[in-house]
């Protein structure tokens, strides 16, 4: 999976869609943004579905 997103974003520097490159880093950023935050939330699962089942 990482191989073929640096050929992804190789290609797109290669071929100057910069546009469209741009549109991957962010994307790259969100998914990054939203998985340190996910933890962040409920630091303790057990807890958080303790608190789901009341």
């Amino acid at each position: 999976m990482i191989k073929f997103f640096r050929q992804f974003r190789q290609r797109m520097i290669k071929e100057n869609r910069v546009s469209r490159y741009l549109l991957y880093a962010i994307g790259e950023i969100v998914l990054v943004v939203v998985g340190i935050l996910m933890p962040s939330l409920c630091p303790d699962p057990k807890g958080c579905a303790n608190t789901q089942n009341r």
